[in-house]
């Protein structure tokens, strides 16, 4: 089995990366082979509308997009910090860039499960629930389902989620189970 942990978080070892090498963590434990990518770090353009995948198997955009080591993967997590009420600007590009698993009939080509997990420094995790939806609905659209969405709060501090040991326990728990 396996996964691919993707980042959409600037923030080098920030709360969104803690809480995806924690899934990873979880996954490796039950014998996956793990990669992980943050999206801030390769070159990631936001779709241009152009419907080139529809009629063809790939994206007309030539970047580090890393549709090799999606359709590699069995499963994926992917973690995020919200801005401003919803994921941040690389992740929403990431996620618009997934329109290639989408047929010309608008049905997803892939169907591997996805754990979202969520850093905001909102101490009420559940602030921006009715926003992030949008990804857990909109990612299964795309053929990857999301088993769970975890949410973690008060996360101002880069890292600071390392020490919340419920929260890592959770979330290592959800990568396991995500392969398991």
């Amino acid at each position: 089995m396996k996964v691919l942990g993707i980042v959409g978080s600037p923030r080098k070892g920030g709360n969104s990366e803690v809480m995806v090498k924690a899934a990873l963590k979880g996954a490796e434990k039950k014998g996956a082979q793990t990669k992980l990518i943050n999206l801030t770090q390769i070159k990631l353009g936001g779709c241009i509308a152009c419907m080139y995948c529809k009629s063809h198997d790939s994206c007309s955009i030539k970047d580090d997009m890393p549709y090799k080591e999606i359709n590699d993967a069995d499963v994926l997590v992917i973690g995020f910090p919200v801005y401003m009420f919803n994921m941040n600007s690389h992740t929403k590009a990431f996620i618009d860039r997934l329109f290639p698993y989408i047929g010309s009939d608008y049905k997803a080509k892939v169907n591997k499960k996805t754990l979202v997990v969520a850093a905001q420094a909102n101490t009420d995790k559940t602030a921006f629930v009715k926003n992030l939806t949008w990804a857990k609905e909109c990612l299964g659209f795309l053929g990857f389902p999301v088993t769970k969405l975890i949410i973690g709060g008060n996360g101002n501090e880069a890292g600071s989620f390392a020490k919340n040991s419920a929260l890592m326990k959770e979330v290592e728990s959800a990568g396991s189970e995500l392969v398991g």
